[in-house]
């Protein structure tokens, strides 16, 4: 599932690379690494601009490649009663680990009751 596009953008150069400087803003690149991505594009022609934008986006993306597609057949689905169950227990240790933190206890896994 790609978070960033260039379907749908104008063809207009500077929508391209205004496109792109945000798509970058939104991932928290630094100043410049948008200054190198800007050079890069402008060095040569129309082709090159798209070639490079393309790379950017494609690289932008990268870290959502891997994420499932909420759509697919093949995602884990939880029964609510099951998904219930587990919210309790873990509501229920994460109270022993505060219990245990005001008794001054030790914070381990060992002094958490059996679930």
């Amino acid at each position: 599932m790609e978070k960033y596009t260039l379907v749908g953008i104008d063809g207009n150069c500077f929508c391209v690379m205004g496109y792109v400087c945000q798509c970058m803003r939104r991932e928290h690149k630094k100043q410049w690494e948008i200054d190198n991505y800007l050079a890069a594009a402008k060095a040569s022609d129309y082709n090159n601009l798209l070639r490079v934008s393309c790379e950017m986006i494609e690289d932008l993306n990268a870290p959502y490649t891997d994420l499932p597609d909420p759509n697919e057949e093949n995602m884990i689905h939880i029964p609510k009663e099951e998904f219930a169950k587990l919210m309790s227990m873990m509501l229920d240790m994460q109270a022993a680990l505060v219990q245990n933190k005001l008794n001054n206890n030790p914070n381990t896994i060992e002094d958490l009751p059996n679930f």
